[in-house]
């Protein structure tokens, strides 16, 4: 190799020998080799090159020689499409390589295949790539592999949701339809995926057929065998489908009871010639949307005139959910005047918190009963508090404002708390339980009610339940004691110090440990004991005897 070659030499051999052989030398070899030859590398590939242009082009595009590539590129009679022993061609290479200068380079030409590129940039879900090839108009997209797969196929399958809605809005309609040797089509796969973009793709560019609900029905079949309840209801949506067009419509509904799909089974039952009818479980599709609690679909059962049967439960679920409309078009069926015969659907609609509702149910509940109350003062609302208890006082029901204190002070609520005690004047320490309010709200641990409650001057923070035990030794005895309701109900000005005993030593104990001095300063100033406080000992140190041994005085005097 270091002997000089003459021209003669270099012409003896094809150049695909020659590339083979500096594709097995190591570079300083090559350098050496060329450096010889007194040609550059450059020089000495586009001799072999002019010679034979084809096999130039791939092992430029295999090497990444760029500046080799567009000087073949030049050469009109080079074949782009040229393939290795492999069947790799230079765009190929360069797909590989994801070099997308000669990705460009390449694909300007306007006679160039690009099939077996695009699969390489798909499987390796390249989307700049693949958009780029896109780009070029070169692309069939109807051509199958050995399996019937189109690139459709292929994209879905193994290039992820960009790149499959990339291809998807460059396919036709026939394109989306194809079957594989498995008898599947892009769509799916697309629906085992979950592509819905892919499908929306499918709907907006297929045209109107006379067998086309034969293959919707079998894709809403497989969505529904898959669970995939988002891609069956957008085909049924697309569609304007019917189940008396298809001769086994029962199999889908059925299915989609057996998948426990609820709102694909109201959707189905919504679109059948009659939407009253009744399925599994003797339940319509009102029923199945209430179940579900799905509104969207309750209201478009209401325009399209399902009868609800005077099922309760759609209407508590309109009214629990704070849907007026719908609820308002409920109302116009007749059949449901019975349930307003007791305060239920009243009591939904007040947790639903819909005051339109409220008011259209309150005005026709007939008889109102104590559950109301309490859902009233559950929800946190005084002023229907107000109004549904003046109601029952005109019926002559018995209410006992302590017992109502106390249900509102287990679900925390501040506004009624504040109402019960300041408007209605509840007695704090009065109800059926014998438990006073302080004691069962700091058993409860809510640090605003407790502090709303001490702000009353009725209430008594010394005051002991049936137990004996006062408000505070609920805060002690948890495991954990909250300090800002310890320091709310031991630094009140009306709590005894003196009626804690060991519970107040161990509380203090507790609080130094944790170390709050001043949590512990304030509560020795209001008389708790506290045996592990002791004060600091201040001794003197400027003594006569330390002044003298550490004066300088001294040191001169004992030299």
């Amino acid at each position: 190799m270091n002997n000089v070659i003459s021209q003669r030499s270099l012409d003896q051999f094809p150049a695909e020998i020659w590339f083979r052989i500096l594709d097995n030398l190591p570079g300083e070899a090559v350098r050496n080799f060329l450096y010889t030859c007194k040609k550059s590398f450059s020089d000495f590939l586009w001799y072999f090159a002019t010679r034979e242009a084809n096999n130039g082009l791939i092992h430029a595009a295999k090497h990444k020689d760029r500046n080799l590539l567009r000087k073949i590129l030049s050469i009109d009679e080079v074949d782009v499409n040229m393939e290795d022993e492999d069947g790799e061609t230079a765009l190929c290479f360069a797909v590989k390589s994801s070099d997308k200068v000669m990705l460009r380079a390449l694909i300007a030409r306007s006679n160039i295949n690009t099939q077996k590129p695009l699969r390489h940039a798909i499987m390796q879900q390249e989307d700049d790539i693949v958009e780029l090839i896109l780009q070029s108009g070169n692309v069939n997209l109807d051509a199958t592999d050995c399996l019937r797969e189109t690139m459709l196929h292929d994209a879905v399958l193994y290039g992820g949701p960009i790149i499959a809605e990339l291809l998807a809005s460059q396919a036709q309609s026939s394109d989306f339809e194809k079957f594989n040797e498995a008898g599947m089509t892009p769509l799916h796969w697309a629906i085992r995926y979950g592509y819905e973009e892919v499908m929306d793709i499918y709907f907006s560019t297929r045209k109107a057929r006379s067998n086309e609900h034969i293959l919707e029905n079998d894709l809403l079949l497989y969505a529904i065998e898959r669970r995939k309840e988002f891609v069956a209801l957008q085909i049924l949506y697309h569609r304007g489908f019917r189940l008396a067009t298809y001769p086994q419509g029962d199999v889908l509904l059925h299915r989609a009871f057996r998948e426990g799909l609820e709102l694909v089974v109201a959707e189905l039952q919504l679109q059948t010639t009659d939407a009253n009818t009744t399925g599994d479980e003797d339940l319509n599709a009102m029923q199945h949307a209430s179940r579900g609690r799905n509104l969207a679909i309750e209201s478009r059962l209401v325009e399209s005139g399902v009868s609800p049967h005077a099922d309760e439960s759609a209407l508590w679920a309109t009214a629990q959910q704070g849907d007026f409309e719908t609820f308002r078009l409920l109302l116009l069926y007749k059949g449901y005047g019975p349930i307003f015969h007791n305060s239920v659907c009243l009591q939904h609609a007040i947790r639903g918190r819909d005051e339109r509702i409220i008011a259209r149910a309150l005005r026709m509940t007939a008889r109102i009963d104590y559950n109301v109350v309490l859902v009233a003062v559950e929800s946190d609302m005084p002023d229907l508090l107000l109004l549904v208890m003046e109601r029952l006082r005109r019926a002559a029901t018995q209410i006992n404002l302590g017992d109502l204190l106390l249900h509102a002070i287990q679900h925390d609520s501040v506004s009624v708390i504040e109402l019960l005690l300041n408007k209605l004047h509840a007695n704090p320490c009065y109800a059926t339980s014998g438990r006073p309010a302080l004691s069962y709200a700091a058993e409860r641990g809510c640090t605003a009610v407790i502090s709303l409650l001490l702000s009353h001057g009725e209430v008594d923070p010394n005051l002991q339940d049936g137990d004996g035990r006062i408000p505070l030794d609920y805060v002690l005895d948890s495991s954990e004691p909250c300090r800002q309701n310890l320091r709310l109900l031991a630094l009140d000005f009306r709590t005894e110090p003196s009626s804690f005993g060991d519970k107040g030593l161990a509380m203090m104990a507790s609080l130094r440990t944790a170390r709050q001095y001043w949590l512990l300063e304030h509560l020795r100033e209001r008389g708790f004991e506290d045996k592990g406080f002791r004060k600091r000992r201040v001794t003197r140190i400027n003594t006569p005897n330390k002044m003298k041994r550490y004066s300088l005085r001294s040191r001169h005097t004992k030299l």
